[in-house]
């Protein structure tokens, strides 16, 4: 599937955002270098087009996953997650640790990424964890990039909060 983001012109955060996004665009780098701030961008820009986008943290999306198997709705919470037509997932690998192994948690994110992968569903991902300390079927996924699926931005600049007084 073609991506619908089609506008030739975008800039957020003093970057230019690529005319055509792949089906993924993963965002990687350090924290504070502005991944959320373009996550949030395109989130604004899909849903003033009328797309169908999900923005939601990957723990806080493991949290309401797991309220849903209490609350029976774990099934259907799944399903939307799999086929919403934009899908941005903010803070990858936050939830893995090499040291722990995969817990439930990283089953479900799994089959999330998956089945968007299988189907060619639009993805956006924002992570600051290196790639080599993620699951390995999912960095798989989001390394995708001689096919063309996933485009991987590094975002390899200082953190803008850094020196910030509050």
């Amino acid at each position: 599937p073609r991506s619908f983001f089609d506008n030739d012109g975008w800039h957020t955060a003093g970057r230019k955002m690529p005319p055509h996004l792949p089906c993924w665009f993963v965002m990687a780098g350090n924290k504070g270098t502005g991944k959320t701030h373009v996550a949030v961008a395109i989130y604004l820009e899909a849903a003033q087009k009328g797309i169908r986008v999900k923005f939601v943290s990957c723990p806080e999306m493991l949290a309401g996953l797991r309220r849903g198997l209490d609350t029976g709705s774990f099934d259907n919470d799944l399903e939307d997650y799999q086929n919403v037509e934009l899908l941005i997932l903010d803070d990858l690998g936050t939830e893995y640790t090499k040291a722990r192994g995969r817990s439930w948690g990283d089953e479900q994110l799994y089959r999330i990424l998956n089945s968007r992968y299988m189907n060619g569903e639009n993805t956006v991902i924002t992570t600051n964890v290196s790639v080599a300390d993620l699951d390995p079927r999912i960095a798989d996924r989001l390394l995708d990039t001689q096919t063309g699926f996933s485009q991987v931005a590094v975002f390899n600049c200082p953190s803008y909060r850094s020196g910030r007084t509050w």
